[in-house]
């Protein structure tokens, strides 16, 4: 475990709590990363670098990266964790979130996905973590050409039935919306006289089966296949596609206070990080991005 702080200095700011927690009784996260960073092979390690950086055959190659790949995972996972507290160590509001940690441990995935989300940022932009909002403090904002854009970030875990099934299962369609709603509710309708600007819902899904459709659902309303029939006889003699009246909008006009939703998931690898992300707008907000602020 010395090793852990010696090749990730940055992880000494939580080094009490990630030592607890590999200590604790029974399964956690941090404990799964560690068993998974610790089984290093240094010789078996060092063959397999070797014949990634070097070898001239692909399946050789291909072999080697998945090793790397699966074996450190625990690996590739705290030097992600090293390189984003490297980014927002001297961000203030940065002790706010480890402390979050801290204090409760099932903050772990939450906690992650701000950090990640100010820190994926922080070297191209001014970035404030949990700026305060009248008596509220929402996830981050970040200037954007001249104006800021507000943020909330929320970490959507899989749905229980289908983490614990091992037969198929049906899940519920708009599973992001109803967390839209509650954080309308909890978060941003009691601060809305402070908004006066665009407030983007980021969603990380990289543990979920929440997808784009399900939140163009939350924001456009279900779409729908509705077929005409001809008394009678019974037969199909029209068919269009149309939504039904269940979006956000449909039950809490204060929805327009969503400016859009970012979706993305996460994907971490021996050699690198990738993320696969998309914006959607939500077409009745008050404060709309410009065409300058979606780029960026």
């Amino acid at each position: 475990i010395d090793k852990l702080f010696t090749e990730f200095p940055e992880l000494k700011a939580i080094e009490n709590w990630i030592k607890t927690q590999i200590k604790k009784k029974g399964k956690n996260l941090i404990k799964h990363l560690f068993r998974e960073y610790r089984i290093r092979k240094p010789k078996k390690y060092d063959q397999m670098l070797n014949t990634l950086n070097n070898s001239q055959e692909p399946i050789k190659r291909f072999g080697a990266f998945l090793y790397l790949d699966v074996t450190h995972s625990g690996n590739s996972y705290f030097r992600y964790l090293n390189k984003c507290f490297s980014k927002l160590s001297d961000k203030k509001g940065f002790t706010s979130l480890l402390k979050r940690m801290k204090n409760n441990p099932n903050e772990f995935k939450n906690v992650l996905s701000e950090i990640e989300f100010n820190a994926y940022f922080s070297n191209r932009y001014s970035i404030e973590i949990e700026p305060k909002i009248g008596k509220k403090k929402l996830d981050s904002k970040i200037k954007l050409e001249d104006r800021e854009i507000l943020f909330e970030i929320f970490t959507p875990d899989t749905y229980e039935k289908l983490k614990n099934s091992k037969e198929a299962v049906l899940i519920p369609n708009q599973r992001s919306k109803y967390k839209f709603l509650e954080k309308l509710k909890n978060q941003i309708i009691p601060v809305k006289s402070y908004i006066k600007q665009p407030l983007i819902i980021v969603v990380n899904v990289s543990n979920s089966e929440i997808d784009e459709y399900d939140v163009q659902n939350a924001l456009f309303r279900t779409l729908k296949l509705t077929f005409y029939r001809e008394p009678k006889k019974g037969r199909v003699v029209y068919e269009y596609w149309d939504r039904d009246k269940d979006s956000i909008s449909d039950e809490e006009p204060l929805s327009e206070l969503i400016s859009g939703v970012i979706i993305y998931r996460r994907n971490l690898h021996f050699d690198g990080i990738e993320f696969k992300k998309e914006l959607i707008l939500n077409w009745k907000a008050k404060y709309p991005l410009n065409a300058k602020e979606y780029k960026k």
